[in-house]
């Protein structure tokens, strides 16, 4: 296989889906608008500086795209072979799961939104194949489905145990392993535990003593990720750290970063196809098309970015490919033509 494009969504977690195909891209596209309300709404930012102020100009419409509200090219294949399936009960508790918008508990139930219908022995491309969950390559192009042990069954290196549960002594022990997000307060104490993740209020910011301070407007001396979320923290001439104004350019040639003397933070505007290319906002040549410039796969009206070059995807075997996600097989051979993938 010739070079591969990572397709796991921006949350980490690859939507799969089989039966109703309708179905489980309604439940993708509302999975994205909930993880992006939760994600724009309740979650501090983190990072450093570039990474706070690209979060903090995030839209709605934008933060779903890049989630993805629909699947990636392996997932629609894995879909249309039926080696895949979709389970809309589990999408349901899964939506559920959010309606505590800034806690609620785990994400735990979104992860049985899938199933593998391959069974132990049959060839597998990833684990998301395999009812066991576990695809073993062992050094082969086409990995095998194997069995996994389930609670009170004998388990070892070569033979883990079944999700949910952990092999102790030699044996699989049921684990409950979920960190359980619960919100905190303005003055509560935003300190994790081992089973417990505390997430201060929207408004508010975990300060140096694990406690839930309101966030500081423009002006106010800060530390970190303490700011509001439409300000930055950024050294200024007085070598004093303060909450600096983050603003959007819309225009071709506009300053961008960050400004002279820490004054402020510009970001380009994405969805005007715009990006900071050395200081200064470009924008990307094309609208999306075959051909056009990108950055992210969401840049491309066929969801595949490729050496900044949007390209196409699902193309049929003997067609010329660079990347595996342009076939329809997932198999971009050695010598740029799709091929048959003989592990599906």
């Amino acid at each position: 296989m010739i070079r591969t494009i990572g397709c796991s969504l921006l949350l980490g977690f690859s939507l799969a889906a089989c039966g109703s195909e309708d179905a489980a891209h309604e439940f993708a596209d509302a999975y994205a608008a909930k993880t992006c309300a939760r994600f724009l709404q309740c979650q501090q930012p983190e990072g450093d500086p570039e990474e706070i102020a690209e979060r903090a100009t995030y839209t709605q419409a934008e933060c779903e795209r890049l989630v993805g509200g629909t699947f990636d090219v392996e997932t629609e294949t894995l879909l249309d072979l039926g080696r895949i399936r979709f389970d809309g009960d589990a999408a349901r508790e899964c939506l559920d799961s959010f309606d505590d918008l800034c806690a609620g508990g785990s994400l735990s139930e979104c992860y049985d939104v899938f199933d593998g219908t391959v069974a132990d022995g049959g060839s597998c491309t990833t684990w998301l194949e395999c009812e066991s969950e576990r695809c073993s390559f062992n050094g082969a192009n086409c990995g095998v489905c194997l069995d996994t042990a389930r609670v009170g069954e004998t388990c070892s290196v070569a033979i883990p145990c079944v999700s949910g549960s952990i092999c102790i002594n030699g044996v699989c022990a049921a684990f409950d392993g979920e960190l359980v997000v619960e919100q905190a307060g303005l003055g509560e104490s935003c300190d994790d535990t081992t089973t417990t993740e505390h997430v201060c209020a929207p408004g508010l910011y975990c300060d140096a003593n694990a406690r839930c301070a309101e966030r500081l407007a423009v002006g106010f001396r800060c530390t970190g990720d303490s700011c509001v979320t439409d300000a930055i923290c950024l050294l200024n001439a007085d070598d004093e750290e303060r909450c600096a104004p983050i603003t959007v350019a819309q225009v071709v040639g506009a300053d961008c970063g960050e400004l002279t003397n820490g004054a402020g933070w510009t970001e380009c505007d994405r969805e005007a196809r715009l990006y900071c290319d050395d200081g200064v906002c470009a924008r990307l040549a094309g609208d999306g098309e075959i051909g056009s410039d990108c950055q992210w796969n969401q840049d491309c009206d066929e969801g595949l970015c490729g050496d900044t070059v949007c390209l196409a995807t699902n193309l049929q075997e003997g067609s010329s490919c660079t990347f595996d996600e342009q076939c329809r097989s997932l198999v971009c051979s050695t010598n740029g033509l799709c091929t048959v993938n003989s592990c599906l």
